[in-house]
């Protein structure tokens, strides 16, 4: 759509040039691509969508990695000692939020929404060794 968007095909011939278009795309579709694209030329201004503003970067903290490689390492003794792969104990996201948390103890650790109780009961003595 967006290859579209830029080309402003008119007729069918105009959408063969479109390398991301497939042709049997084309084929297909042509002519209803072809009225959407008019009528979306067709309106005005103040109907057309406005670009979404992106949220800016946290800063980046400066112990994140670190804190993450040691809750990586720890989440992964865990695993061996059950016999798990590592990311069924939790996957980056949640050990990412845990670092981002830095809890101090099992109140904190509650308070971290990517992180369900029973990886609390399992991880959370070890997440909070390895953060002291």
């Amino acid at each position: 759509m967006v290859a579209l968007s830029r080309a402003l095909p008119t007729t069918r011939a105009d959408l063969g040039p479109i390398r991301e278009l497939p042709n049997s795309l084309a084929r297909r579709h042509g002519e209803a691509l072809l009225e959407t694209l008019a009528r979306a030329k067709a309106l005005p201004e103040d109907e057309l969508p406005r670009r979404l503003t992106r949220q800016p970067r946290l800063a980046k903290d400066p112990g994140f990695d670190a804190r993450l490689e040691l809750l990586k390492t720890a989440r992964n003794r865990i695993a061996t000692e059950l016999g798990l792969e590592p990311g069924v104990l939790g996957g980056r996201g949640t050990l990412e939020a845990v670092a981002r948390a830095r809890p101090t103890n099992r109140a904190g650790l509650e308070q971290v929404a990517e992180l369900r109780r029973w990886q609390i009961e399992v991880l959370g003595d070890a997440f909070l060794e390895a953060l002291r």
